[in-house]
C-alpha cells in the first residue's frame, strides 16, 4: 500500500460544477495522510457545517495544495450526470482539476463517502 501525507483544501459553492472561481469558499485546509489507492481517507469535520437546500446544486473542489497532489478518481461517462443517489442526495459526475483551477479532465467521479 502506497500512501502518503499531503496538504489538502477543500472549497465549496453554491451550484453545478464548472471551472469558475467566482464565489469558492474554502472551509478546510490541511495535512492530511493518505490511506492508499482503493483505500478510504476521512477528513476531519469541517469546523463549519455546509447547508445544502433541499433540491438545490452545490459544488464541491478538493484537491492537494502542495507537492504531491495526488488525489485519485475515476474516469467517467457524462458530464453532469447522476452516477450515485438515494432518497437524499445525488452526486454527479464533474471535473478532476489540479491546482489551482487548471488543467482540467471530465468527466470525472468522485471516489468519497458522504457522512454526517
Amino acid at each position: 500500500m502506497h500512501s502518503n501525507t499531503i496538504n489538502v483544501g477543500v472549497w465549496h459553492k453554491a451550484g453545478t460544477a464548472d471551472l469558475s472561481t467566482d464565489g469558492l469558499e474554502q472551509v478546510f485546509d490541511a495535512a492530511v495522510t493518505g490511506q492508499g489507492q482503493g483505500v478510504p481517507t476521512l477528513l476531519p469535520a469541517f469546523s463549519t457545517p455546509i447547508d445544502i437546500q433541499p433540491n438545490s446544486s452545490h459544488t464541491f473542489y478538493t484537491t492537494g495544495t502542495q507537492e504531491p497532489l495526488s488525489i485519485y478518481y475515476t474516469d467517467g461517462s457524462s458530464l453532469h450526470s447522476t452516477f450515485v443517489s438515494d432518497a437524499y442526495i445525488s452526486i454527479l459526475e464533474g471535473y478532476s482539476v489540479r491546482f489551482p483551477i487548471r488543467s482540467e479532465t471530465y468527466p470525472t467521479q468522485w471516489n468519497g463517502k458522504v457522512g454526517i
